[in-house]
């Protein structure tokens, strides 16, 4: 089954044309677009982005027409109906990070530590590293942010 948030994230992506648009569409961060279709591309083992420049690939556009297609049938059941689909709030997006034991025991131990208490749509992975293996971390793409 696809996952609506990547679909729609595939769909304002191809609408916008870019990552920063996509995000601004869906009132996200254009790394949870970048994510979001990472997931949906590994999902169906295909690539349906292009990145330079950023377009949809054909396999992209089969499947946005196909979403398209399913979400007026959907909203065409709902409607006939008079059902209505409840928001809930969406999962929180996961920003994976790196952090060097200083800093986990200082300042950002507190950012951890107050986390729960904020309602600001993502949570924390953090990997305990030193600064040698940060940088790898960051360039393989397995973490977002290192300090």
């Amino acid at each position: 089954m696809l996952d609506y948030s990547q679909i729609r994230a595939l769909l304002a992506l191809e609408e916008e044309g870019t990552f920063e648009g996509a995000a601004r569409s869906l009132r996200v961060t254009a790394f949870a677009i970048t994510q979001r279709i990472k997931l949906l591309e590994k999902s169906l083992g295909v690539r349906l982005v292009e990145r330079k420049p950023t377009r949809t690939s054909d396999a992209g556009k089969v499947l946005c027409e196909h979403a398209r297609e399913v979400l007026a049938l959907e909203t065409e059941v709902l409607s006939q109906h008079n059902l209505a689909v409840v928001e809930r709030k969406s999962d929180p997006q996961v920003l994976k990070i790196a952090l060097n034991d200083e800093s986990l025991s200082g300042w950002f131990g507190r950012v951890l530590k107050d986390q729960p208490k904020r309602d600001n749509g993502f949570r924390f992975d953090v990997t305990l590293t030193n600064c040698d293996r940060s940088t790898d971390l960051m360039q393989s793409g397995d973490v977002v942010a290192v300090t």
